[in-house]
């Protein structure tokens, strides 16, 4: 939670900085890619393809570490917009490989640009062992996160949250 002078209280849970965190990450992309018009959850996905092209559905789900529900959701309004096609993988005719489009190859340095710009933001006043150091613990609290859902049986999506 912000006071009105835009100050952050005080003991606040860690649960609730992620939160706020999150949110003002997505207003500032959203706000910053608006001319193109993509939004929340499909932003990581294109980052994610612009890494390694041609991934299956289930690959990004796995690596984002999101439903597949969501996934297909994100890919499907991507696809609409004309930044991704679906194709089948030639050697499994089950699986759908996700391509980039132009459309998407031509925003991709706008979109590394402004999330390297908000990632310094954030990071902003830090040194660079103050930065590697808070890269590693939230590295740690993520990787604390998944293994306590996963050995709570936790959202029973178990082939989307593997290692």
């Amino acid at each position: 939670m912000v006071n009105r002078m835009n100050k952050l209280i005080p003991g606040q849970s860690i649960g609730r900085l992620f939160s706020i965190i999150h949110w003002q990450t997505r207003l500032y992309i959203e706000e910053k890619l608006k001319p193109y018009k993509i939004k929340g959850g499909k932003i990581p996905i294109l980052i994610i393809l612009y890494h390694k092209d041609a991934l299956s559905q289930q690959e990004i789900s796995k690596k984002l570490r999101i439903d597949k529900a969501t996934t297909s959701r994100e890919i499907r309004e991507l696809e609409k917009q004309g930044y991704i096609i679906r194709k089948k993988d030639p050697k499994d005719k089950r699986i759908y490989r996700i391509y980039l489009t132009e459309k998407a190859k031509n925003i991709k340095s706008v979109v590394k640009k402004e999330a390297r710009k908000w990632q310094s933001t954030l990071l902003k006043g830090f040194t660079k062992e103050e930065r590697r150091s808070i890269m590693k613990i939230l590295e740690k609290i993520a990787q604390n996160a998944i293994s306590a859902n996963r050995e709570n049986n936790i959202n029973g999506r178990k082939s989307n949250q593997g290692s």
